[in-house]
């Protein structure tokens, strides 16, 4: 296992139906982890000050197929395989029961693991998300822009699209230089394009009734990428949900992480006053 920074996950590979993946964990707490998945084409560094703020809970997360440390996919995958693939990561480190949460790209990861595994899935949570594409859509230049592998690839356009799907005249806009320094090639092209279609034509909307867990949704009110109206969708469709927003725009998890971290934690503690104190 390679230590990391004081505040920032630890990091070890894990070998997992013959793929190697890169595995995150900030031990805190005694109770069960937090299986985080992260956003589009992003390794962990970027919830590494969320990951902090979380100062009772234990998180758990892992860079996807070709994204960041974890080897590249031989062959494109769906939401349904990354779910099984999380199941058998659990396996490996030997947990049963888990919390999920899912922000941007992983709430749909998150979804499907909740439907797939209802039994290993105590508490669901939704950030900056949709249901895939029966959604209400943001601004096509973001869709554009995440196509294209130069952005992700490139710290100086990745900075400036960060800076703009945060959105504009947000509390947070200082925030963004508090960002973890994100290097050059983080994941290859053809992870980049695997990433990019596992969410082509999926999509959770009429299934959602199905999902039973008590779930939190988390949006930003000027989110340009998963507008607001998209959290609305999920809790009214999903039975023991409750929807919360947020100033800012798509980042809010990260930029906002205090005051996100402190919800979450609440709500994964005490979920049924949790909905009567803040509704």
């Amino acid at each position: 296992m390679q230590a990391g920074r004081k505040g920032r996950m630890n990091t070890r590979f894990v070998e997992v139906d013959g793929r190697r993946l890169r595995v995150g964990e900030s031990r805190r707490g005694n109770g069960r982890p937090l299986l985080l998945f992260n956003g589009f084409g992003v390794p962990m560094e970027m919830l590494d000050g969320f990951a902090s703020a979380l100062e009772r809970t234990h998180v758990l997360t892992f860079d996807m197929p070709g994204i960041g440390g974890s080897s590249p996919p031989l062959l494109p995958y769906r939401f349904p395989g990354i779910a099984r693939l999380s199941a058998r990561l659990l396996d490996r480190l030997g947990y049963q029961e888990v919390d999920v949460m899912g922000i941007s790209w992983g709430g749909g990861a998150a979804q499907q693991f909740a439907r797939d595994f209802p039994g290993r899935c105590i508490h669901l949570i939704l950030a900056a998300t949709s249901p895939g594409m029966l959604m209400v859509p943001g601004k096509p230049w973001v869709a554009l822009k995440m196509a294209s592998p130069g952005t992700f690839n490139n710290p100086v356009r990745m900075g400036r699209f960060l800076s703009q799907i945060q959105g504009r005249s947000t509390p947070n806009d200082k925030a963004l230089h508090s960002l973890p320094p994100l290097e050059t090639n983080l994941h290859d092209l053809r992870g980049h394009i695997y990433q990019f279609l596992a969410l082509w034509g999926w999509t959770s909307f009429h299934w959602l009734h199905r999902i039973r867990q008590p779930v939190l949704v988390l949006s930003g009110e000027g989110d340009p990428l998963a507008p607001p109206i998209n959290g609305k969708i999920l809790a009214c469709r999903i039975p023991n949900a409750t929807a919360r927003t947020f100033p800012g725009g798509h980042l809010f998890p990260v930029l906002s992480r205090d005051l996100v971290a402190n919800m979450v934690e609440g709500f994964l503690r005490e979920e049924g006053e949790f909905a009567s104190r803040q509704g």
